[in-house]
């Protein structure tokens, strides 16, 4: 994807990979990055964080109903509710985006993550491609994504 290095997106997996293997004490697999356009193929629940600075667009993670649950009664949150689980991913969200301003300093401008559902999802503007990284964890496929944009326009 223009505008990103390869070491970026490698990190943004690795910090990824690192919370949720500390949180479950269980692998994660990341799949081959996937070019793609328009709209994502998003998962129940989503964390959107904005992203600016030397690269603006979005980084986003997508995740199922059931794997949030689980990971919910991992973390020993009695109350796992759709309401909980969206919360739940926004917060996992500001944990990814906190460890990669840690990472990346100035470089990277990251928002506080807009927690929400599938739905809502598709009804961000999404006219520009994206890359995503999908990964599988506790038997759940869930992704990493990232969307950039050329001089203010979508690309």
């Amino acid at each position: 994807m223009n505008g990103f290095e390869e070491d970026e997106l490698a990190h943004f997996a690795e910090i990824t990979r690192r919370y949720f293997e500390r949180t479950t004490s269980e692998p994660v697999s990341f799949d081959p990055a996937q070019l793609g356009f328009g709209t994502p193929a998003f998962s129940d629940f989503t964390g959107l964080i904005r992203m600016t600075g030397q690269q603006t667009g979005f980084v986003f993670l997508s995740m199922p109903e059931p794997l949030l649950r689980q990971l919910l009664t991992q973390v020993g949150e009695a109350v796992q509710n759709a309401d909980t689980c969206r919360d739940f991913v926004g917060e996992i969200a500001g944990t990814i985006a906190t460890h990669a301003r840690e990472h990346f300093g100035g470089k990277f401008g990251l928002s506080t993550p807009i927690a929400m559902t599938a739905d809502e999802a598709v009804r961000v503007e999404w006219p520009f491609s994206h890359l995503t990284m999908p990964f599988t964890m506790l038997g759940h496929a869930s992704q990493l994504g990232f969307t950039l944009e050329a001089d203010g326009q979508p690309t």
